[in-house]
């Protein structure tokens, strides 16, 4: 993209008083312009930022911290699995705040969950609709 003075803007220009985005050592946190706390996992180099699946970007620098700290509590993310913050607040990143369903159920409780910062009322509503697609599966099936 074109700079105020016409030229090609480059991010990773080190700027007067600044740090590079790289040279950020591992562990360290910042949270993204959606809200997203991100957590710095390696130090691969790469020119490229396209997301992958499970929170990473190629190059695999920087990663979800709801992911990592799940990952690090009970393996892997389940294949097809989405992630919802069981208290509606995505900076909180503890283990027992996170809950993976899948993308119909996800799209229930969006679209039906006028507030979802309940934790209790958040988890019915999932089992709810688990329930109701699990039912709903065998009678079809």
């Amino acid at each position: 993209r074109l700079g105020l003075a016409g030229t090609k803007h480059n991010s990773s220009y080190a700027v007067k008083g600044g740090c590079l985005f790289d040279t950020y050592p591992i562990g360290t946190e910042y949270t993204n312009a959606d809200g997203i706390v991100m957590i710095k996992v390696a130090d691969r180099s790469s020119v490229y930022n396209k997301k992958l699946p499970g929170g990473y970007t190629e190059g695999g620098n920087w990663r979800k911290k709801a992911y990592h700290n799940w990952e690090q509590a009970y393996g892997s993310i389940p294949e097809g699995k989405r992630l919802i913050y069981l208290d509606g607040n995505s900076q909180n990143c503890d283990v027992s705040n996170l809950y993976f369903t899948d993308l119909r159920v996800q799209l229930r409780i969006n679209a039906d969950l006028k507030t979802k910062d309940n934790r209790e009322l958040t988890l019915a509503a999932i089992k709810y609709w688990e329930l109701y697609y699990a039912i709903k599966e065998v009678g079809n099936g």
